[in-house]
């Protein structure tokens, strides 16, 4: 009976946006994404866009790199980097894309 509960709470209570490592009570992690190997482009503007989810019932937001770049005039980007933050696995779980780049 143990075994059953422990997989059910391995494998169905397990939240998808919680980074490279997840912890079950609490998850705050930062991590990189794509880089721009040349440095060619400045990093002169920071934008970021999320995603929220309440008791993985009800999900909004946006966490798109391409999207979250638009919305605030970043016309070239030099890297992206990402991060999530979790709260007991599925009360609460957020996802951002950071974008950084350049406006001209």
């Amino acid at each position: 009976m143990q075994i059953r509960i422990t997989f059910f709470l391995i494998f169905f209570l397990n939240s998808c946006a919680t980074g490279p490592v997840g912890g079950f009570l609490f998850t705050k992690n930062k991590f990189s994404g794509e880089i721009n190997p040349d440095r060619t482009i400045p990093d002169t503007v920071q934008a970021k866009g999320c995603q929220h989810s309440f008791l993985m019932l009800f999900s909004f937001g946006s966490a798109s790199a391409g999207e979250t770049a638009y919305r605030n005039s970043i016309i070239r980007i030099a890297y992206v980097d990402h991060s999530t933050l979790s709260i007991l696995g599925l009360v609460y779980t957020q996802y951002c894309t950071h974008v950084h780049g350049a406006s001209f």
